[in-house]
């Protein structure tokens, strides 16, 4: 299976935290393309990520290895990767991987929660 083109778009956040907006096949062919704009974000100290997966329209296991990776990367970093928006197509995916638990999809970052 040959991946179409990923668009990897960065927006909002701070000096910590970015939104990386995702629109296309996240693959073999394409998953080096966000791990690079991710690493970049990390170096920059922007270790709190927010993946909107809103765009998506596939997601291969190369794909969900970069995002994994990328979780991996932001929590040495002393942050947090979280996917949002994710198409229905892919929240079955991640429950049907365990993945769900493993993003704490549903759940905000632990900086982000009320406090009380």
């Amino acid at each position: 299976m040959t991946g179409g083109p990923l668009r990897v778009e960065i927006s909002g956040g701070d000096r910590s935290s970015a939104t990386l907006h995702l629109t296309g096949d996240l693959a073999f062919e394409t998953a080096a393309e966000l791990l690079r704009a991710a690493t970049g974000l990390l170096d920059e100290g922007r270790c709190r990520l927010r993946l909107d997966l809103s765009g998506l329209e596939l997601c291969d296991s190369s794909g969900l290895s970069a995002l994994i990776e990328i979780h991996h990367a932001a929590r040495r970093a002393g942050g947090w990767m979280r996917p949002v928006r994710a198409p229905r197509n892919l929240t079955r995916l991640f429950e049907r991987t365990g993945l769900d638990r493993f993003f704490l999809l549903g759940q905000p970052p632990v900086d982000d929660r009320a406090t009380g």
